[in-house]
């Protein structure tokens, strides 16, 4: 095959891939609008921007591994939810495992609301980042263990 045909293959294979994820992106999605109560009400899915800077902020966030932060050098502050049922404060939710279409989902909705919701958030991902809209601030929650307030 010449070098023209290989290059078309090549770029065909990755529009074909590129299109999948976006439709596996949109099945995501249409799953957290069907299984969380008033999804629309809500929350609000996030625009580009918004998931570039998130990704930026994970990126910068100490790791012991790709699902949990390293609070050496972080201050940290195990919180309740019921300590958090008054924030009014709009949150970034970003699944920390889970399908490579749903690490590319970001939501976004005042805290209160999702610790409202919280159940249904972990039918998802049990491990979750909760980053406040000033992405300096977040709540990391692991399973079923209490969350854990730090920031950046």
């Amino acid at each position: 095959m010449d070098e023209v045909k290989k290059q078309r293959l090549a770029y065909l294979k990755e529009r074909q891939r590129k299109i999948l994820h976006e439709k596996m992106i949109l099945r995501e999605m249409t799953k957290l609008q069907e299984n969380i109560p008033n999804f629309d009400k809500y929350y609000v899915f996030g625009n580009v921007e918004q998931i570039e800077n998130v990704n930026a902020f994970l990126d910068r966030l100490p790791a012991l591994t790709p699902t949990r932060p390293d609070f050496e050098n972080l201050e940290k502050k195990e919180i309740s939810y019921a300590e958090l049922q008054n924030e009014k404060t709009k949150v970034f939710i970003c699944f920390l495992h889970g399908t490579d279409a749903l690490f590319d989902v970001l939501c976004m909705g005042e805290l209160k609301q999702v610790c409202e919701d919280i159940v249904y958030w972990k039918n998802f991902c049990s491990d979750l980042i909760l980053i406040w809209d000033n992405l300096i601030d977040f709540i990391y929650i692991d399973g079923d263990k209490i969350p854990v307030k730090s920031k950046l």
